[in-house]
């Protein structure tokens, strides 16, 4: 089955599993192939916004550094999409393991919010947010907060 006869979801989904095997392995050039020039991102690291493909390849790169034995443990364990010909949006909880400077293993929950146009036949993500809950008290990211 070829790009055409495949819906739009299907062709996110196999959009999504294209970047999170690149996340597996740390393929930076191919994880920033997935996104506009033009991205917007909410993210976990620095600054609340980041606009810009080259900008947000910095938040990858500190994140692959904080994975630096093996590959990035990350999954996607409920992904939900609405899909047309020309944009998609994407919602998904996922699960990151690895270990903590005690050398002992972490899972973290985050949850992401992606935006997708088609341009020329192309998927690309054009927005992306996430976001950890947090503690009104501490004020502090609950990223071991279980779905």
């Amino acid at each position: 089955m070829n790009t055409l006869d495949k819906t739009n979801e299907e062709q996110i989904r196999e959009f999504t599993q294209k970047w999170l095997q690149a996340v597996h392995v740390k393929d930076l050039d191919a994880v920033m192939a997935c996104y506009a020039e033009d991205v917007v991102a909410y993210d976990l690291f620095c600054t609340a916004k980041v606009t810009g493909r080259e900008p947000y390849r910095k938040n990858f790169e500190m994140w692959f550094q904080c994975c630096e034995t093996g590959p990035a443990n990350y999954e996607i364990v409920e992904l939900d999409i609405v899909a047309s010909d020309a944009v998609a949006f994407a919602r998904a909880l996922n699960r990151m393991t690895g270990p903590n400077p005690e050398r002992k293993v972490e899972e973290s929950w985050i949850r992401v919010t992606v935006g997708f146009q088609k341009t020329g036949g192309e998927w690309k993500v054009v927005h992306e947010h996430v976001s950890v809950p947090l503690d009104m008290e501490t004020q502090k990211g609950l990223f071991q907060s279980m779905p």
